[in-house]
């Protein structure tokens, strides 16, 4: 569930969602936790996931393939609240039962550790992070090929995690590759296309390859403008790089 109905109560608890709930299906349940967080109300969204776990457990048991998916909303619902090793577990869980489940050559275990990445990147356990982000590249990589857009998804998943150690050199390497499996694959109107301009553009920046960022933040500016129109706040944003950099090359009038 991404990048969820304001809770009729101003406090709740798990039991008293528990108890209000039973009469709604699990794609209705799905929905409700979608509009809490929509809401930023995390908390509300985590409760209505624990029932529909512990529900599917009772009438299907731990091997149904939602009982993981609900273990994984879990997780992803603490680390928006920010409770970091509360979520471990859950995705623990999930990572394990993904793997018994489907195998540790399939597309939802490189998921599950994916999340993992994300989770040990959010605690600051870098090497670990590094080590999920890798092994779901290896699989997606053996399953679809190193020039897939899945492929690219984990690759970028990777080169964020460097950047946010200001490892620019290898972060921007990454964002290269994927610019081109992206432009080769979706085209060069693509958000993830865009995503990786962009990012080159602020990596090559911090690298102080002025006319590569500028190459770059000009050509994200240019689809933005395009796609987006330019008044949107992406936009905004990436004309902002722009200034920026112009004022650190000592540009003024561009700045």
């Amino acid at each position: 569930m991404k990048s969820l109905f304001i809770s009729l109560f101003l406090t709740f608890s798990y039991a008293a969602v528990s108890q209000g709930f039973e009469k709604y299906s699990y794609s209705q349940l799905d929905s409700l936790a979608t509009v809490y967080y929509g809401k930023s109300d995390f908390e509300s969204a985590v409760a209505v996931m624990k029932f529909a776990k512990d529900r599917v457990e009772k009438e299907k048991g731990k091997k149904d393939p939602n009982y993981s998916v609900y273990c994984s909303n879990i997780g992803f619902f603490l680390m928006q609240k920010g409770d970091y090793d509360k979520a471990l577990p859950y995705y623990k869980e999930a990572l394990d039962l993904k793997e018994n489940i489907f195998g540790n050559k399939s597309f939802e275990y490189a998921g599950a550790l994916e999340e993992m990445g994300s989770l040990q990147q959010a605690l600051k356990n870098y090497k670990e992070s590094e080590s999920y982000f890798n092994r779901s590249i290896e699989i997606k990589t053996r399953n679809f090929g190193k020039n897939s857009s899945k492929t690219a998804d984990s690759k970028a998943k990777l080169a964020n995690l460097y950047y946010s150690q200001n490892n620019f050199e290898k972060a921007a390497a990454i964002f290269e590759e994927i610019k081109k499996i992206r432009l080769e694959n979706d085209g060069r109107k693509s958000s993830g296309y865009i995503n990786a301009v962009n990012n080159l553009g602020t990596l090559y920046m911090e690298l102080k390859i002025y006319e590569k960022s500028e190459a770059n933040l000009l050509e994200a500016a240019y689809l933005m403008a395009e796609l987006l129109g330019t008044s949107h706040f992406y936009y905004a944003r990436v004309m902002g790089e722009l200034g920026a950099l112009y004022e650190t090359m000592g540009i003024y009038y561009k700045a």
